[in-house]
C-alpha cells in the first residue's frame, strides 16, 4: 500500500539531507537499488503520472561516524516508502535506525520513529563529545609494535618503486603503522595524509610493495570497513635507484588547503619530489587535472 505523496516527499528529503551531510569519502553508503529508487521517486514526485508509488522499495542508507581514530559507528537508516495493508493491526514506523559499534562488546542499538527530527537528534547525540568519551575511554594505540627490527638500506640499492593513491587517509595511528613496519622490510618512501592520501613504497623485492600493502591491510586496517580500505596503485617503476633513506610521514611538512584543511598542497609535494630527482612523477600518479 502506497504512502501519501507528501510523506514520500518527506522521506526522499531525509535521504537527500543525509547525502548532503555525509559527502566525504567513506562517510555514506547507498547501494545501487536505493540510488535507483531515489531517482525513480524523484521523477514520480515531479510527475506523478510517470510511475506507481506501490513499486518503490524502502531506502537503505548506511552512515559511518568516526568516534575516534580506532572506532567507527555504523548507522543503518531505513526509510519506509510503503504502508501496511489496510487490515493490518500494526502501523510500521516511517524510519528505522540501527547502530553498530565497531570493535565494541556493546550490543547494537535499534530504534524506530517518524520524522527527521528524531534522526537528526540521534546523530547529534552520537557525534557529541560526551558520547565519544564514553565509547573511547582509552587513547588509540598503534596495532603494530614500534620496535620493528631495522635492516640497513642504501641509496645504491636497486628497488621497485610503487605509488599508491588513497581517496582519503587521515587516521594517525594507521599512518604510524606504515612507518613502523617499513624498516623490517627494507622499505623506504613516504606517506602523506589528506584527501587524497599518497603512499610511495621503495622495496628491493619486485613484489615487496604488494606484500607490504597486504600486511598493512591485514594487521593495521583489519578494523576498518572494507569500503574504507580503498587504495589504488597508480604507477610502478622497476630497476631504479632508491631515493628515500627511510619511510617518512611527511604530512606535517606540507601545507594544507581546502575548507577543512585536509588537502595537501600538491605544488609543494611536486617540489619535494623534484628535489629527490622524481620530476614529473606526481603528474602521472594524480593526473594533470590536479594542478590546473
Amino acid at each position: 500500500m502506497a504512502l501519501d505523496n507528501e510523506v514520500l516527499e518527506s522521506q526522499l528529503s531525509i535521504a537527500e539531507l543525509l547525502s548532503s551531510m555525509f559527502y566525504g569519502e567513506g562517510e555514506l553508503e547507498i547501494d545501487d537499488e536505493t540510488a535507483e529508487t531515489m531517482t525513480a521517486l524523484r521523477d514520480f514526485l515531479e510527475s506523478p503520472a510517470s510511475g506507481s508509488p506501490t513499486s518503490f522499495r524502502n531506502l537503505h542508507i548506511v552512515i559511518f561516524l568516526a568516534v575516534s581514530e580506532s572506532r567507527t559507528l555504523a548507522l543503518t537508516v531505513v526509510l519506509h516508502l510503503r504502508a501496511r495493508a489496510p487490515n493490518s493491526t500494526n502501523t510500521p514506523p516511517l524510519l528505522e535506525l540501527s547502530i553498530k559499534y565497531s570493535r565494541s562488546p556493546q550490543p547494537n542499538v535499534q530504534g524506530a520513529e517518524d520524522g527527521r527530527d528524531w534522526l537528526m537528534q540521534t546523530i547529534e547525540h552520537l557525534q557529541s563529545d560526551a558520547t565519544k568519551s564514553e565509547l573511547e575511554p582509552l587513547p588509540p594505540r598503534s596495532s603494530i609494535p614500534i620496535s620493528s627490527p631495522t635492516i640497513p638500506v642504501s641509496l645504491n640499492d636497486t628497488v621497485t618503486r610503487a605509488w599508491f593513491y588513497l581517496p582519503s587517509l587521515s587516521t594517525r595511528s594507521k599512518r604510524d603503522d606504515i612507518v613502523n613496519l617499513a624498516p623490517s622490510h627494507r622499505i623506504t618512501g613516504f606517506v602523506l595524509a589528506g584527501k587524497p592520501g599518497l603512499l610511495c613504497i621503495e622495496s628491493p623485492q619486485p613484489l615487496g610493495p604488494d606484500a607490504f600493502i597486504a600486511q598493512i591491510k591485514t594487521e593495521s586496517w583489519a578494523d576498518i570497513p572494507s569500503h574504507q580500505k580503498k587504495i589504488t596503485e597508480r604507477y610502478r617503476e622497476t630497476g631504479v635507484k632508491r631515493v628515500f633513506e627511510r619511510m617518512d610521514e611527511v604530512t606535517e611538512t606540507i601545507s594544507t588547503r581546502g575548507a577543512r584543511a585536509n588537502r595537501g598542497d600538491m605544488g609543494e609535494v611536486r617540489v619535494f619530489l623534484e628535489e629527490k630527482g622524481l620530476k614529473g612523477v606526481l603528474e602521472i600518479v594524480l593526473g594533470a587535472n590536479e594542478f590546473k
